[in-house]
């Protein structure tokens, strides 16, 4: 399994091949921009290693409590953290309702102080899936088509790591046998 340093380092070096075939298959720079952030940020901060103490967990510097209880109900390298498509949408998911709680606190302290709403959930929501959902839809399928490419790369870089050591190790045993 490769250093959090090494996987850093495949990020970086991945970076101009996924904005390369982005723009050979999109031929536009916004989606270029969107899938290649989305994967630098997924390969940085947003992925597989969330699920221990990592380099990718201590990035989020002060807001890395955010991620305690994720660490105490996934168990690491399982198929919930590093797993094709369900890791990425269970970081989403979990991310999304920190969000939520974190905007429900907001409000709520914010009435306790003014007396009074200024924080309508449902509006919020809805002009949220407007501008998302609708304006800018491929640009939010690209950069999850990034996030998801980042932890592909996270977790195929692990699987070649154990791979190789494992057959290093067979090898070793057979001559040692000899």
């Amino acid at each position: 399994m490769p250093s959090g340093r090494r996987h850093d380092q495949i990020t970086w070096f991945l970076l101009p091949v996924v904005g390369a075939i982005s723009f050979f298959i999109t031929k536009q720079w916004n989606m270029v921009t969107a899938t290649s952030l989305s994967f630098l940020f997924s390969g940085l901060m947003f992925g597989p290693d969330l699920d221990i103490k990592s380099v990718q967990y201590a990035r989020w510097g002060l807001l890395r409590w955010i991620w305690k209880p994720y660490q105490r109900a996934i168990r690491h390298r399982s198929l919930i953290s590093h797993g094709p498509l369900i890791g990425t949408l269970v970081r989403l998911w979990y991310i999304l309702n920190v969000l939520v709680i974190c905007f429900a606190l907001f409000a709520a302290l914010d009435y306790l102080v003014t007396h009074k709403t200024n924080w309508n959930l449902s509006t919020i929501l809805s002009s949220s899936f407007e501008f998302f959902g609708h304006q800018h839809r491929s640009e939010v399928i690209a950069s999850l088509v990034g996030l998801e490419l980042g932890s592909i790369s996270h977790g195929l870089s692990d699987w070649l790591g154990s791979t190789y050591k494992k057959l290093n190790n067979f090898n070793k045993k057979r001559k040692r046998s000899r």
